[in-house]
């Protein structure tokens, strides 16, 4: 688990780095501009760059490079540093990203009790082979992603911290920017996620096995009384699927709501 980010130099953070201390049930609050977004941006970015390069980041998120910087900044590069424990051990995977005019991963080390496991300075990389005790695959390239992104599930035997590592970023899926528009919109794709904005809600809610939807739709109902029903339903001739919504009205004469069935289907409320 994640316990404790630094960031320095990226969006509301300046500098000298802070230091955020997670926990494992943690709320954030604070005025506009504090920083709230930001944090659960920078832990983001862990798990973009395991899945995607930065400037696949860049278009999913509609951010401009330049402008992620702080604007006092004197560095112009940013840096985050995730604590991580798996396992017991506790990890340190510290990423750099270049000046504004420089879109890149600038250095990218990951130590474990003072121990270096991997290191990038540049376009120089190299790994630690944790059976030989050597570091290896001592390598000169552009990476515009985590080199993390680059080891596959047989390398788990040499490099089992770095495989860890990649297991919890790929998990990060935080939706800071969820749309009611974009979660009632019928699904054309099959997703086993949702998108970051509630792509493809209907087709996952369709997807789930009996329990789990009936179990997703219970703990809807603790929050919103007026729920009944969520109906997922695939059109066989587009292959479209639709998500389709039963609530109940309120009768309040007695002092207290009573719900009744509404006779027909709503769309999905935000």
């Amino acid at each position: 688990m994640l316990t404790r980010l630094d960031i320095r130099s990226f969006k509301a953070f300046g500098e000298p780095a802070s230091e955020i201390s997670i926990t494992p049930f943690m709320l954030i609050v604070g005025q506009n501009g504090a920083g709230k977004t930001s944090v659960l941006q920078a832990i983001e970015l862990f798990g973009l760059l395991t899945r995607g390069n930065l400037q696949q980041a860049l278009d999913q998120r509609s951010w401009d490079y330049a402008d992620l910087v702080h604007l006092k900044s004197t560095t112009a590069s940013m840096r985050f540093v995730a604590h991580v424990e798996l396992d017991g051990q506790p990890l340190e995977w510290m990423l750099e990203l270049g000046k504004r005019r420089y879109p890149g991963i600038a250095a990218e080390t990951v130590t474990r009790d003072g121990e270096v496991l991997m290191r990038r300075k540049g376009r120089t990389m190299e790994r630690l082979n944790e059976t030989s005790g050597e570091m290896v695959d001592q390598v000169k390239q552009t990476l515009p992603s985590s080199w993390l992104s680059a080891l596959e599930p047989e390398d788990n035997d040499r490099f089992p911290a770095l495989g860890g590592l990649v297991r919890w970023a790929r998990g990060v899926r935080p939706y800071v920017v969820l749309d009611p528009l974009v979660l009632r919109e019928p699904s054309k794709t099959h997703p086993n996620r949702l998108g970051i904005h509630g792509e493809g809600l209907a087709a996952l809610l369709r997807d789930l096995p009996p329990k789990r939807r009936a179990a997703a739709v219970e703990r809807a109902q603790a929050h919103y009384a007026p729920l009944r029903e969520v109906k997922a339903t695939r059109s066989t001739g587009s292959g479209v699927t639709r998500l389709d919504v039963v609530e109940r009205v309120a009768d309040c004469s007695g002092g207290r709501p009573d719900w009744y069935p509404l006779p027909r289907t709503r769309p999905a409320p935000g």
